[in-house]
């Protein structure tokens, strides 16, 4: 008995043949068409995506970064002595802040002068230091000779780069056991035991030491610099001043100072601690 195929099979059938007549239908010159917009349209895609990338590249302006210059507040010169140690010899210092609370300079080039009435200059000493954010600091002349009469001291600092220090390691220090006074040779002397009051060991620290009469006045002044300060360590050290000893001093005062610019200068356990980012 002859099978037939269901009503499904002849539907399928049925769409097949449709879909060939269709197909038929369609005329060679849009075959062609057809074959030749494949062939195209590689090309044609990689030639239209290069110049859209190269058109895009040519209007495309990056943001401009602006670095804004810090401006900051002037150094404060508050005191500049000097001191005879003998006819024909003389040291200095001159006493300076730094109001900006979170700006520092890394190199400060300053200068000394002793000048007679002329106006002349009998002796000069320069140097360069450095002064952290909000720091009160000294600077010293050293006992220099001349030959004539010093009846001045002229002190010039010249701050150029300015660098961003918004946070440093606070530091604190106390100075135990004080003593000053006058050696037998005509000498100025201080003494004290300094104490390392942080976590931080400290490569060097210097220290400017300043003498003061009943009156206020500074009548002598000096440094030392300490090295290899341990975490927590109390150290002895002792002053000794220039000849032609100051008298009726009755206050010391230490001004220490740590350069944190120098990201060697502190650490702990050994490792220097983070340079914090400075900008200059």
């Amino acid at each position: 008995m002859a099978e037939y195929p269901n009503k499904q099979e002849l539907e399928a059938q049925e769409k097949i043949i449709n879909v060939i007549e269709t197909i038929q239908a369609v005329s060679r010159k849009l075959w062609a068409l057809l074959v030749l917009t494949l062939v195209l349209f590689l090309p044609l895609h990689w030639l239209l995506r290069a110049g859209f990338t190269q058109f895009l590249t040519s209007i495309y302006q990056p943001p401009a970064i602006v670095y804004v210059a810090p401006i900051p507040v002037p150094l404060e010169i508050s005191q500049t002595e000097f001191f005879l140690a003998s006819e024909n010899q003389a040291f200095a210092y001159s006493r300076l802040r730094n109001p900006n609370p979170d700006l520092a300079l890394r190199v400060l080039p300053y200068e000394f002068k002793l000048l007679n009435g002329a106006g002349e200059t009998l002796a000069r000493d320069a140097g360069e230091t450095y002064i952290l954010p909000n720091q009160e600091k000294v600077i010293f002349m050293p006992l220099s000779t001349f030959s004539g009469q010093v009846l001045r001291v002229e002190f010039t600092a010249n701050p150029e780069n300015w660098s961003r220090l918004p946070n440093f390691f606070p530091l604190t220090f106390g100075f135990e056991n004080q003593n000053f006074g006058i050696t037998p040779e005509n000498q100025n002397f201080v003494e004290a035991i300094l104490l390392n009051d942080s976590p931080y060991f400290i490569s060097q620290l210097e220290l400017g030491v300043l003498l003061y009469n009943l009156g206020g006045q500074v009548v002598g002044a000096n440094y030392t610099t300490v090295n290899a300060l341990e975490p927590r360590e109390r150290r002895y050290f002792r002053v000794i001043g220039t000849n032609n000893a100051a008298t009726g001093v009755v206050r010391v005062e230490f001004l220490p100072s740590v350069n944190q610019l120098d990201r060697s200068v502190l650490s702990t356990d050994g490792a220097p601690l983070d340079d914090r980012n400075l900008l200059r």
